[in-house]
């Protein structure tokens, strides 16, 4: 008789084993679960920061570019410009008259030398020997 109430405490004792596992399995689960959500909340809030700080980053180098736009404009202000019938060199400083030679139309000033005559202003050759308009 000992003997089979030994052995109706060890069968109920495995049944009552088997059936608390799964509760602690299902504890687990959501445990799990709830690791999972912390989990995905922090890229989201990870995100949001390197967001932000591109904004900032994209902010500063647009305030760079305006910036070094402004001084290409006013160094685009200060070189000089030929008139169009390349006779005078405009700059900041003032307008000169090239006579007799004409306006370098790719550097703005005056030409200081010719090699052709077509260097020169109408009216004058250029004498390449010392590359001076005459007329």
């Amino acid at each position: 008789m000992y003997r089979l109430l030994l052995a109706a405490f060890l069968a109920s004792a495995t049944l009552m084993h088997a059936q608390a596992k799964p509760a602690v399995s299902n504890m687990q689960v959501n445990r799990n679960a709830n690791v999972a959500r912390a989990i995905q909340v922090d890229p989201v809030v990870v995100l949001q920061r390197q967001v932000a700080q591109l904004q900032a980053q994209v902010k500063e180098l647009r305030r760079q570019l305006d910036l070094v736009a402004k001084d290409a404009n006013a160094a685009r202000n200060n070189i000089p410009k030929c008139s169009a019938d390349l006779r005078e060199s405009s700059s900041p400083g003032g307008t000169r008259e090239c006579q007799p030679y004409l306006c370098d139309a790719v550097g703005g000033s005056c030409l200081m030398s010719c090699a052709t005559s077509s260097d020169c202003t109408p009216g004058t050759n250029c004498n390449m020997e010392i590359g001076r308009c005459e007329r």
